[in-house]
C-alpha cells in the first residue's frame, strides 16, 4: 500500500498545529516530529514546554515521546541513550 511506503520513508514535522496533532493521534505518533523552531522568531522556544503541554493534552505519553524525541533520533539515525 502507498501508506506503507510512506510509513517507513517519511516524517512530518509541524510546530503549533492542530491538524499535525490530530494527524499525530492517528498515526500513533509514529511518523511525527515536533518542531520549535530555534532561534526564530515564531519559534516556540522558549515556551516550548507549557506549548507541548497545551497541545498534546490526552496524547499517550508513549506517543509524546516519539514525536517529541525518538522519531528525530531515528530520522537523524542516533541513540538517545
Amino acid at each position: 500500500m502507498p501508506s506503507d511506503y510512506w510509513k517507513r520513508n517519511m516524517f512530518v514535522e509541524f510546530m503549533e498545529d492542530d491538524l499535525g496533532v490530530q494527524l499525530a493521534r492517528a498515526y500513533r505518533g509514529s511518523i511525527h516530529a515536533l518542531g520549535s523552531d530555534y532561534p526564530h522568531a515564531e519559534a516556540t522556544f522558549p515556551r516550548s514546554q507549557q506549548f507541548i503541554q497545551r497541545m498534546f493534552k490526552g496524547v499517550p505519553d508513549e506517543h509524546l515521546q516519539k514525536i517529541t524525541s525518538s522519531n528525530a533520533a531515528k530520522m537523524f539515525g542516533f541513540s538517545l541513550n
